[in-house]
């Protein structure tokens, strides 16, 4: 290591032993060139002259399945990586993340969201490439990952796995304030269902507070706000009184969606703060 902190190699020819030897390790043919990842910033682009119009643009990442999850930033979005993600960008800009194998968690701005086996996220880029405050979270089809080249992987991905699983998932929720004895606030959930049922119930249960009296509630039939009954978001109309208070929060809820086959969504935790207007 030089003395400005920059770390290199140079040939022993040049060298002079001046203290005890030590012992680096050498590399060979047979050397693994897989390794588990710390965390890394890439740059893609949509311009790529040399390579013909249906070709790939993105990298496959993969995080191995004993290891911890691993934070990786693409184009200034945040991601924590817990199995294997194809990210690529369109020709329209749009940024992609299809999680072919584990998990994956996403963060554009205030939105965060938590994605399974099976899902893509699409982020709109500018022309600066730096990301758009909205994200969309939609199941991907078989033709999606078709012509990934998974045989470069050192795990085996079985990208279809998730393509079975017609169970709603509530997958994040923005930030969201609740203004005090207004009946018309909305906190919108993103969702994915990939079977398309129409979702028929809401349940929302207190997880906690930090006073104050709150109640459970089931509502029948939510609105979709936008997208459909596959993905988008779908409201939350939740209620709060602040009483002798002047702020109130977190205010924790578990929620869970029911589609019309009767299929029941993981519990998620979504919360607001109470507020004056």
């Amino acid at each position: 290591m030089l003395e400005n902190g920059h770390v290199g190699w140079v040939s022993a020819n040049y060298l002079e032993e001046l203290s005890a030897e030590v012992t680096l390790p050498v590399a060979n043919a047979d050397t693994p060139v897989y390794a588990a990842m710390q965390a890394m910033t890439l740059q893609l682009t949509a311009d790529a002259a040399s390579c013909t119009e249906d070709s790939l643009h993105g990298v496959l990442l993969q995080v191995p399945a004993a290891a911890d999850p691993v934070p990786v930033q693409v184009n200034g979005i945040d991601m924590v990586i817990g199995g294997t993600v194809y990210v690529g960008l369109t020709a329209d800009g749009t940024q992609t993340a299809a999680v072919l194998a584990g998990h994956a968690r996403i963060t554009n701005g205030d939105l965060s969201v938590a994605m399974d086996t099976g899902m893509q996220a699409f982020i709109a880029l500018n022309a600066q490439e730096a990301s758009s405050p909205s994200m969309h979270i939609a199941p991907f089809a078989a033709a999606d990952v078709a012509t990934l080249p998974l045989y470069v992987l050192p795990e085996a991905v079985d990208e279809l796995a998730g393509l079975a699983d017609d169970g709603p998932y509530i997958v994040g929720q923005a930030a969201c304030r609740v203004i005090s004895d207004l009946p018309d606030n909305l906190c919108p959930l993103h969702f994915v269902n990939r079977d398309g049922d129409a979702i028929v119930q809401m349940d929302v249960e207190l997880v906690s507070a930090p006073y104050g009296e709150w109640s459970d509630s089931t509502h029948e039939n939510p609105p979709i706000l936008q997208g459909d009954n596959v993905s988008g978001m779908i409201a939350w109309n939740p209620t709060c009184s602040l009483g002798p208070a002047c702020f109130i929060g977190p205010v924790v809820w578990s929620i869970t969606l029911t589609d019309a086959a009767g299929n029941v969504s993981e519990p998620f935790e979504a919360s607001f703060n109470c507020v004056d207007s």
